[in-house]
């Protein structure tokens, strides 16, 4: 659950943060170095099942991309760099942009 609140907040924000995903990056490195000591010195090897899929966490993960389209669009809009640039109205291209990003993930 860790990992989907930090893929989460690294998505959701892509757009305003963009340093987020290398130091999420780093943290997960580091994180998994531990996590590899922690499992080949103090603990024992636990036996292995076989799964059909990922869960309600493929469901959350899809979520928060379509989430995330809604609020990085959001956040391109309300930029000062991007509304100067923009031909029609914000709505309008918040709109467009919103259904042609998630047209890319169904």
């Amino acid at each position: 659950s860790e990992v989907m609140l930090q893929f989460g907040f690294v998505v959701c924000f892509a757009s305003v943060c963009p340093a987020a995903a290398v130091v999420a990056a780093a943290n997960n490195f580091i994180e998994i170095k531990g996590d590899l000591y922690k499992a080949l010195k103090l603990g024992k090897r636990s036996i292995p099942q076989r799964a059909n899929s990922i869960g309600a966490w493929g469901t959350l993960m899809k979520f928060l991309v379509f989430l995330s389209i809604s609020i990085n669009t959001f956040c391109m809009l309300n930029s000062d760099e991007f509304t100067g640039k923009l031909s029609w109205p914000p709505e309008v291209t918040f709109l467009v942009m919103q259904c042609s990003l998630t047209s890319l993930f169904r």
